[in-house]
């Protein structure tokens, strides 16, 4: 009977006191669920979520929750659920903390980019309001989190709180233009994994249950982004899967329901705009921030009217007028600034452009503009050059060109060929963050295989490698020249191949261009020589004289570029062929033309050569500037850092004064310590000396010799059998690496000396194919219209053909490691086979 009383009374006593690894458990599960859920929707929706602050947000609720049920008291269990469930709900109806607004948000981007049909206007919030979003989301979460703790601490209904993450994961997959990133997605699936884990433990004895899945919570995780590699979301075509899906649905629902079918033909086409004048039928975008490159072919707008544009002479402006300038004008609707997975897209500027203090004052311009749009729009048409320019109708002044898009219903604007010279006003987070590193920014796939094309011009390489240095204006107007005469222009330009990178491809492969091409290729170029700049799409007035009104149609459509200069904001570029003329009124020739200094400014930035990383040019200045003329303000960030580091070493050898040395005496040694004390703390050896010693055995050999040895149960004994183990193991796999290694030079040796040239040519291509696979680069065009002449034409291939074929992919293969660093180099110099015959 004792017995009994005890085991009751432990029972109660586990119930009413904190059980600490439970907490930890349920703590670390709704973290994930949380966090992961949350930022799945805030990547695809594409809003602006701090991942820290959810993070933080989630852990502190569940530890407040997890304590409160760990309680035990039914009255309190009650009092927390019920506020729980009706606070958000009360926060939403009588709009506390902005959580209605937040809900108006969320439904809004739910309606625009998933659910089409669902029904109601949602007019609180907008697409970029993602702190409203996360007021309300913060609301929603005081339930989910508060009824998820519960189930985790009480071991009841695990799985059914699931649920309440569910409406998340659903509009994150929804989404047919964007899907969630990879680690959003690796969060939440621990997240669920662990919760599931929970309830298969859940009769388990609370203590050993949450020990065991808290000290699960590494492997599950591992296990997590295991499976996200192998599954990645980048292989495959998120277009692509999104169409497919939506057409065989819509194929699917003609046969049950035509409303149905009309939804989702709508999801895949786009809204009908409901404005559209006349009987005009057409579709506008549902997320018109992207281009995907992969839909661009032949150039047939329809023939629809645009917009109204009309040009006079601003009669406020006392300069001279260029009678001879401006007979077209630019009208930017958007600036496209990330370029993956071959689409363009639109970046969020949410931080402050412009350093207040420094604002100049405006300028009259020469022209103004005004433009009638004919079609809704929720982006303002701007012309260059508009900012800093006393606006023609309005108090306020126009700062459209930092941004990618403007909607501030602008129609009047004042108008210049040339930027206003402002000096450096842009904040320095503005720069570092957007011009120099979103603007900067080219995937690594795509620069690999630019360089190794062997297409582009030996200019271009010696500036990307740094062996010359050249101004940056140079660089804009010889990147400009080049992509410009490329390839022919032409409207029937066919669609791209499948699966190929876009601006590689078009540089080395296509037989023409639109401007679309041009466009992009040039922003490419540009980056890689450390010049910022971005795509843009509008339209052009290509007979925009003064006093003149036209109207623009669809066929005015035109795409083009900008570049950054500090002191002078966004410049535009035009690369299409035949625009030459057209855009000599405002690029870089016509801003030299207003500032000769130009030509010798400093605007590109550090950037790091692939094929050359020992090479970085920090900041490409000009010729006419001395480095002992750098100011505080124009120090780089590299010399910042030494700086810093230089100053701070010096601080560290200042030698300190008496009262220093005497604080810091008097900080380290008590003065109630004996003196014996302290040399014989001295002169005791550490915990794992005597550890170590305790496991050694000596012993003489017969010879007289003294023999050390470890003790096999000893921690010495054992990390000695380790280290043998490991030791044994390496030379193994050593060996068998020698063998093969062996096996692949002589098997290649073979295939070099076949009798025939066609032979020989095959076995090289097949050996430079290999290499190309293993170390991720394509082969030249040359070699491989050799190589096929050899497999597939009926005459032997020449002596010389053969050479050309080696030669060719000898110097491509000895470009492409140039960049590979130490680790790189160790596979590749083994897998090279040197000593190779052409025509012995």
């Amino acid at each position: 009977m004792p017995t009994d009383n005890n085991e009751q009374l432990e029972v109660v006593n586990q119930r009413t006191r904190l059980n600490v690894s439970n907490t930890l458990m349920s703590v670390t599960i709704i973290t994930f669920l949380v966090t992961g859920f949350t930022m799945m929707y805030a990547t695809a929706f594409d809003w602006e979520f701090s991942v820290w602050a959810v993070m933080m947000y989630a852990l502190i609720a569940a530890l407040i929750f997890s304590i409160l049920y760990n309680v035990n008291k039914k009255w309190l269990t009650a009092v927390v659920v019920s506020l729980s469930c009706i606070a958000p709900v009360a926060m939403a109806v009588f709009d506390m903390f902005d959580v209605q607004k937040g809900l108006m948000a969320f439904l809004y981007s739910v309606q625009m980019n998933a659910f089409y049909w669902l029904p109601g206007v949602f007019e609180g919030g907008t697409p970029s309001d993602g702190e409203l979003v996360m007021n309300f989301l913060r609301a929603y979460y005081l339930m989910a989190i508060s009824l998820t703790a519960l189930a985790l601490t009480k071991r009841k209904n695990i799985p059914l709180t699931l649920l309440l993450y569910v409406p998340l994961f659903v509009c994150a997959v929804s989404n047919t233009t964007m899907l969630p990133e990879a680690a959003p997605c690796i969060a939440a699936a621990t997240g669920v994994i662990l919760a599931v884990l929970a309830h298969g433990f859940r009769r388990k004895k609370i203590q050993q249950s949450g020990v065991i899945l808290f000290l699960l919570t590494v492997p599950v995780l591992i296990f997590s982004i295991v499976m996200g590699v192998i599954f990645p979301v980048d292989t495959y075509d998120k277009n692509d899967l999104a169409t497919d899906i939506l057409e065989d649905l819509v194929d699917f629902a003609k046969n049950i329901s035509e409303p149905v079918s009309e939804i989702l033909d709508t999801a895949l086409h786009g809204v009908k705009n409901p404005n559209a004048r006349g009987d005009m039928d057409y579709f506008c975008s549902l997320y018109s921030g992207s281009t995907n490159l992969e839909n661009v072919g032949p150039f047939n707008p329809p023939d629809q009217e645009i917009m109204n544009v009309t040009k006079i002479f601003n009669s406020s402006y006392t300069g001279s007028f260029d009678t001879t300038a401006s007979t077209s004008l630019y009208l930017k609707i958007e600036s496209l600034d990330t370029y993956k997975n071959n689409s363009l897209k639109s970046s969020k500027i949410n931080m402050p452009v412009y350093d207040e203090d420094k604002l100049p004052a405006a300028q009259q311009a020469p022209y103004v503009v005004w433009i009638d749009s004919y079609l809704p729009s929720s982006v303002d048409v701007v012309p260059y050059y508009s900012d800093f320019h006393n606006s023609a109708f309005s108090e306020k002044d126009v700062h459209a060109n930092p941004y990618n898009t403007t909607n501030d219903g602008y129609t009047y604007f004042s108008v210049a060929t040339a930027p206003v010279k402002t000096g450096d006003i842009y904040t320095e987070k503005y720069k570092e963050d957007y011009v120099y590193k979103t603007c900067l920014d080219v995937p690594k796939s795509t620069e690999m295989a630019l360089i190794s094309s062997g297409d582009l011009p030996d200019w271009y390489l010696d500036i990307y490698h740094g062996y010359v240095t050249v101004p940056d204006a140079e660089k804009v107007k010889r990147v400009t020249e080049y992509v410009r005469n490329l390839h022919p222009y032409s409207t029937d330009t066919d669609y791209p191949p499948r699966g190929v990178d876009f601006v590689p491809w078009f540089v080395s492969d296509a037989e023409s261009g639109i401007c679309v091409h041009y466009a992009a290729t040039t922003v490419i170029l540009l980056r890689l020589i450390g010049v910022p700049a971005r795509y843009v799409r509008g339209y052009v007035d290509y007979r925009s004289v003064p006093s003149s009104q036209h109207t623009l149609y669809a066929m005015h459509a035109h795409a083009w570029f900008e570049f950054f200069a500090p002191e002078y904001g966004w410049i535009m570029g035009d690369s299409t062929p035949g625009s030459m003329d057209n855009a000599d009124d405002y690029d870089i020739n016509a801003v030299i033309k207003a500032y000769p200094e130009f030509a010798n400014a400093s605007f590109a930035r550090g950037f790091v050569s692939i094929l050359n990383p020992d090479y970085t040019e920090q900041t490409t200045t000009s010729s006419e500037t001395e480095p002992t003329e750098t100011t505080p303000s124009e120090t780089e960030p590299s010399a910042t850092t030494s700086d810093t580091e230089a100053s701070s070493d010096v601080t560290s050898t200042v030698t300190p004064t008496p009262a220093d040395q005497t604080e810091s005496s008097q900080s380290t040694t008590p003065p109630d310590e004996p003196e014996s004390t302290k040399e014989t703390e001295k002169d005791t050896p550490p915990d794992w000396a005597v550890s170590i010693s305790e496991g050694m055995e000596y012993s003489f050999g017969k010879d007289g010799e003294f023999h050390i040895e470890f003790k096999d149960n000893s921690p010495a004994g054992k990390m000695v059998k380790t280290l043998k183990a490991i030791v044994c193991t390496a030379g193994s796999i050593a060996l068998v690496i020698d063998i093969l290694i062996l096996g692949w030079f002589i098997y290649w040796k073979r295939q070099f000396r076949r009798k025939s040239t066609n032979g020989r040519a095959i076995a090289y291509y097949h050996y430079y194919s290999l290499m190309g696979r293993i170390f991720r680069y394509s082969l030249p065009k040359k070699a491989v219209r050799i190589a096929e002449k050899a497999a597939f034409a009926r005459e032997k291939i020449t002596p010389q053909e053969l050479e050309a074929l080696v030669a060719v992919c000898e110097k491509n293969m000895n470009e492409i490691a140039k960049g590979y660093n130490r680790f790189k180099k160790l596979p590749y110099n083994a897998l090279l086979v040197k000593n190779r015959i052409t025509n012995k």
